[in-house]
């Protein structure tokens, strides 16, 4: 009798294919990520460690905004309904 081949005689199914792309990514970014945090041994290696992950998430969000910035809101009614202001 004869049977599918690997992949339905050579055909892929790309539905999914990106997916499991960046799925196999994360896990081997993952895997790095724990290799390093084990190689942490020292308080002073901890917080080398943390600086880097707050300055990277920092830069990924487009950094904080200027503290000290006025809050002057510009006030310009009130809009009332039922069960709240607005």
């Amino acid at each position: 009798m004869n049977t599918f081949g690997a992949y339905l005689d050579g055909w892929y199914d790309v539905e999914i294919q990106l997916q499991m792309h960046l799925y196999q990514r994360n896990e081997q970014a993952f895997a790095r990520g724990e290799v390093r945090k084990d190689e942490i041994a020292t308080v002073a290696e901890f917080e080398q460690w943390r600086s880097r992950v707050r300055e990277s998430f920092l830069a990924g969000i487009g950094g904080l905004p200027q503290a000290g910035c006025p809050l002057d809101p510009d006030f310009r009614g009130e809009l009332s309904g039922e069960g709240f202001t607005e």
